[in-house]
């Protein structure tokens, strides 16, 4: 018999690698190419596809979603410990996020007394908008506008760390 409790955990812990041209594959944890930043994506999911609202009931309620915050009973130590393990493989939170994951994150964790909270306010942001206006409201944010596939391959050439996405 194959244990689903642990097959949704595995599920929720997926650890993806996105090419700037949509290209998805799983990727081997901590491969990288010498010369490249990748793009990481870091997110939950359900065997039944369901990616929206894990974290909190209230998270994203479009389409009368009512099953928000779903992940937050899979999220124990040993995932806990394997997303951090995987940011530290990428050299630290450097954030690629989208507007409204960039808003959702900073109204719920810098109103929550967690280490998480240090950890984003600290990380490298780069949002995706048309719409975020300047100053942005977080500290070490930077707004992509334009040509945004350019933009990222840009930063993906960087030698830096690889680029983190959580949320959508």
């Amino acid at each position: 018999a194959v244990d689903l409790s642990a097959l949704a955990c595995a599920w929720s812990a997926a650890i993806c690698s996105a090419s700037v041209d949509s290209e998805v594959t799983i990727s081997s944890i901590g491969r990288k190419e010498e010369s490249l930043s990748q793009v990481i994506v870091i997110n939950s999911l359900t065997l039944d596809g369901v990616v929206q609202g894990p974290g909190r009931a209230e998270e994203d309620t479009r389409g009368g979603f009512s099953l928000g915050g779903w992940a937050a009973e899979a999220m124990n130590e040993e995932v806990q410990a394997e997303v951090n393990a995987r940011v530290e493989r990428a050299g630290g939170l450097r954030l690629l996020l989208g507007r409204r994951s960039y808003e959702g994150m900073l109204g719920y964790w810098n109103t929550q007394e967690h280490p998480f909270k240090d950890g984003l306010n600290d990380a490298v942001k780069y949002v995706v908008s048309t719409t975020l206006g300047d100053p942005t409201p977080w500290p070490n944010t930077t707004v992509l506008r334009g040509d945004v596939p350019g933009a990222v391959a840009e930063l993906k050439s960087r030698p830096d760390n690889d680029l983190v996405m959580m949320g959508s």
